[in-house]
């Protein structure tokens, strides 16, 4: 075997040892978990401080990484954690970038993988410290209660963690959690193939951005988010009261880019969050984000002048109101009027539609387009004075279209989303395949003619040939 080749050799064999000593992350669970919800939290600005979590653990622990709750209102920056045991000698590091995150209630989890693990001892007090240049980053704190201790029962002062400011212990603690390598038996991270179906490729993945509450009143809250990719839109709602339990829900089946649902029947003085999500399929990854809010105060009449007599008023019943009666949801496509399309095949497709009740957007309109697997294949942007487009060259098919109106951002719907079919004509199908044959035709009788006359054409006799010879 040559130099060249027993170097290849063992460059191949140095990476499978490799790829076979290396965890993977999926293999990877949470043991320890202290996050209590968002309404249980609160943000602790931190500026020119370096704040720490101690804890202790009952049993010795691989730990492969751990989980902070952070935002960040500034521009994007690095943030170092680092792991100090008893002895204050640090045991590992690791620095990663924050992206811009605006405060949001209970914060956003922020995942930190070791470069390598490191085994942690039971009844040992262990330190992370996080250090950044950032000026306005939030870290999110609670009382040290509401501990969830993975299978396993504790009882210590460190167990729920302990926070310090620099040198100063506080009476709280961070929401964290801990992860080690998952235990014999699976992990909750990783499913087995079922016998003999075979393994299909990754879902679609959605993408929930610019999740927000529009507008508040003492009963509704409006809330708007935009996906990647068309999906559905639904909300379930909760109190602060009762976190796990779902009080209502609504639901939009519409597939689009722009979301937004109107929750009603709310009640003062309660805190509310919302889960927004958006799926398509089943075969769609879902996805959520919690909003959090609380209804405004209901507005008081002025008193009554007692100085005017109001006349006499007859007294009516009020009417019956049917309490099993959904609350209306405006956005719900089967309230809105219809829109018109017309098209003369591929070439040309008409879109009008009636302005809202409300007046005219303040932005104008927006046309999104989709083709029949619902892939975006025009937006168009139209001003407020105008309530028709026509769109050239769409391909033959099915295609959907949803109009909104554009209020400052805000997308709502003006019209119930439709579907149509543009066909080609076959008056264009037949003259068409009659060019093609009188083509063809011309072509192969050109060929034959040509061969024909060359068969039949005689040379001259070349100079000096004599045929009696």
């Amino acid at each position: 075997m040559t130099t060249f080749s027993k170097k290849i050799f063992l460059a191949f064999f140095s990476l499978a040892l490799i790829a076979i000593a290396s965890p993977a992350l999926a293999d990877n669970e949470i043991f320890f978990e202290f996050a209590p919800d968002a309404w249980l939290s609160e943000r602790l600005g931190i500026q020119n401080q370096s704040p720490s979590q101690i804890f202790q653990l009952n049993t010795d622990v691989l730990l492969t990484g751990f989980d902070f709750w952070l935002d960040n209102p500034s521009a994007s920056g690095q943030i170092t954690f680092t792991l100090f045991n008893a002895q204050g000698q640090t045991i590992a590091v690791k620095t990663i970038g924050l992206q811009t995150m605006l405060p949001t209630p209970g914060g956003y989890k922020t995942h930190i993988d070791l470069i390598d693990p490191v085994q942690l001892l039971s009844d040992q007090t262990y330190t992370i410290k996080i250090t950044t240049t950032l000026t306005s980053i939030g870290i999110y704190h609670a009382n040290r209660l509401n501990l969830l201790e993975h299978n396993q029962p504790y009882q210590s002062e460190y167990a729920q963690g302990i926070a310090k400011l620099d040198q100063e212990i506080q009476n709280f603690t961070f929401k964290m959690a801990l992860y080690r390598p998952a235990q014999a038996g699976g992990s909750s991270t990783t499913t087995e193939e079922e016998d003999g179906e075979e393994e299909e490729g990754p879902a679609p993945t959605i993408s929930i951005t610019n999740a927000r509450i529009v507008s508040l009143t003492d009963t509704t809250a409006l809330l708007a988010w935009t996906t990647n990719i068309a999906a559905d839109s639904r909300v379930t709602l909760r109190t602060q009261l009762s976190p796990l339990y779902i009080i209502n829900s609504f639901t939009d089946s519409t597939l689009e880019l722009e979301h937004a649902i109107l929750i009603t029947g709310l009640s003062q003085k309660t805190n509310y969050f919302a889960d927004t999500f958006s799926s398509l399929g089943q075969s769609m990854v879902l996805t959520t984000y919690t909003l959090g809010f609380q209804p405004l105060p209901a507005t008081t009449p002025p008193p009554p002048d007692d100085s005017v007599t109001p006349p006499p008023v007859e007294s009516v019943d009020p009417p019956a109101v049917d309490s099993t009666t959904p609350p209306v949801n405006p956005n719900n496509p089967a309230s809105l009027p219809d829109l018109s399309i017309s098209s003369s095949g591929i070439s040309q497709t008409n879109i009008s539609w009636a302005p809202p009740a409300t007046g005219a957007p303040s932005n104008g309109y927006r046309i999104d387009i989709f083709d029949y697997n619902y892939n975006l294949e025009r937006q168009i942007f139209v001003p407020s004075s105008i309530t028709n487009k026509e769109v050239p060259r769409l391909y033959s098919g099915v295609h959907h279209v949803v109009i909104y109106a554009d209020d400052e951002g805000v997308y709502t719907k003006v019209a119930t989303p439709t579907s149509f079919t543009i066909k080609t004509s076959q008056g264009s199908n037949f003259w068409k395949a009659i060019a093609i044959i009188i083509l063809w035709i011309i072509g192969i009788g050109g060929y034959l003619f040509w061969k024909f006359k060359k068969e039949q054409t005689t040379l001259p006799p070349e100079k000096g040939y004599a045929p009696q010879t």
